[in-house]
């Protein structure tokens, strides 16, 4: 009988234990209305997927914890994401990215810095673009360009495939 009983015991504190291991990783997400954008400023260490489309959206997902210390500023045709000020960058080496789908009509400039990658989930599609990655930040783009600028620095990477016919590249520290 106590057999029975342990074994009853360590069966639900099993499936107790897988249960809240689910919902510790569950992914939550967070739409944020924007208005016309053609710049794009990311930071802090989250990754950005980019998708030209019809519309203009900001999608965020990760631990319901993170997103909400995420923030997407609007100023004029810019948009800036990043996390508030005096939020601790600590939940980044603990494996709680941040994932940022942004749809875009047109795009004229992007940054990304602080850790940040950036990928293009179909090609960029612009007539004049400008590209900076700074600080660690690493940019994997497929782009049809007619005017590219680009600045890599600070221990960044640029991986970039498509086409093109003007391009101005610097690259600096690391």
């Amino acid at each position: 009988m106590k057999f029975t009983t342990n074994l009853k015991t360590s069966l639900i504190l099993c499936f107790a234990t897988m249960l809240l291991s689910v919902t510790a990783f569950a992914q939550a997400s967070k739409n944020i209305s924007v208005k016309s954008f053609n710049d794009i400023s990311i930071s802090s260490g989250m990754d950005l997927y980019l998708t030209q489309g019809n519309t203009e959206n900001v999608v965020v997902k990760g631990s319901s914890d993170a997103i909400k210390d995420v923030i997407v500023e609007q100023s004029g045709t810019g948009i800036r994401i990043k996390y508030k000020e005096g939020v601790n960058w600590g939940r980044i080496f603990k494996g709680q990215s941040i994932k940022v789908y942004v749809t875009y009509k047109n795009l004229k400039s992007l940054s990304a810095t602080g850790g940040s990658d950036v990928y293009t989930e179909n090609t960029l599609k612009s007539d004049v673009l400008n590209l900076n990655a700074s600080a660690g930040s690493d940019l994997k783009l497929s782009l049809a360009v007619k005017d590219l600028s680009l600045t890599v620095s600070g221990g960044s990477d640029a991986a970039l495939k498509g086409s093109g016919e003007n391009m101005q590249a610097s690259a600096s520290g690391g």
